[in-house]
């Protein structure tokens, strides 16, 4: 068994794991080995999802336009390749809660993240986020991913 004891929890005790890639890790620690706050799991994977639609709905849109540019010239169409989903970790997933996601910022090793992080405990890691302009009168403060910046993952500082 690897045990640790976490500095940057305020009551330090020691959190173990047996299983090299830390996938039976349960602790309570949420930073990334560089010291970044790791996003909720749910609020991650609700981001990540809506991302992947509108990812998916645009590489469909892409198809067609192709499509269409390929045909009136009088040429034979051929697909690409389907495009290949990223992954997603829904929390609410049984497999993936027995697995200890859930409604916390706490870092895992979710089964079949090898792909993305398997080797160690990871989380999510929010992109800055920047106000959004208003109507005046307006009592929020709504804010939004920057085009382009994705959400991160890190390996967590366990083990």
């Amino acid at each position: 068994a690897t045990c640790i004891k976490p500095e940057s929890l305020k009551k330090p005790h020691y959190e173990c794991f047996i299983k090299n890639d830390a996938s039976d890790y349960r602790g309570r620690i949420s930073s990334t080995a560089r010291g970044k706050t790791c996003s909720d799991w749910t609020e991650a994977h609700a981001y990540l999802a809506a991302n992947e639609a509108r990812e998916a709905t645009a590489w469909e849109a892409q198809q067609t336009a192709q499509r269409g540019v390929v045909e009136a010239k009088g040429q034979r169409w051929k697909p690409a390749r389907p495009r290949k989903p990223n992954a997603l970790f829904d929390p609410s997933d049984p497999g993936l809660m027995a697995a200890g996601l859930g409604a916390h910022n706490s870092c895992r090793s979710p089964p079949g993240s090898s792909g993305a992080m398997g080797w160690c405990a990871w989380c999510y890691i929010q992109p800055q986020l920047q106000p959004q302009p208003q109507p005046h009168g307006a009592n929020t403060h709504a804010t939004e991913a920057p085009p382009g910046l994705a959400w991160e993952s890190a390996c967590c500082d366990v083990g």
